[in-house]
């Protein structure tokens, strides 16, 4: 597990903190280490998604909201171990003012 956690560090530097988190997730969702700013805070595991990887699923990827702002998060699941899961997500706040920064030009009136 410390070799887990040394590399979870490792990768949670690469990524800016404040638009994307790593836990690691026993199979009945309990966070056993975890990368996340303040931000992430009140952001439980998904239910729906422990259970399909319980069931046999090796990955699990959804979209759900981020409880303190209310902004969406793509999240993937997925199985390391046995009893040990890898839960990647981030923010969606870029795909949302990509699209309505473009709308704009998209759907303007012609001149």
């Amino acid at each position: 597990m410390a070799a887990l956690h040394d590399e979870l560090a490792i990768e949670s530097k690469t990524e800016d903190p404040v638009t994307t988190y790593f836990r690691i997730l026993s199979d009945q969702g309990r966070v056993l280490d975890a990368a996340v700013a303040p931000s992430w805070s009140g952001l439980e595991p998904v239910a729906e998604s422990l259970r399909s990887l319980q069931d046999g699923a090796d990955m699990e990827i959804g979209t759900m909201l981020l409880p303190v702002s209310r902004h969406q998060i793509r999240y993937i699941y997925g199985r390391i171990s046995p009893g040990v899961i890898l839960d990647f997500g981030m923010l969606m706040t870029d795909d949302e003012n990509f699209l309505s920064s473009s709308a704009a030009s998209w759907l303007s009136p012609p001149s």
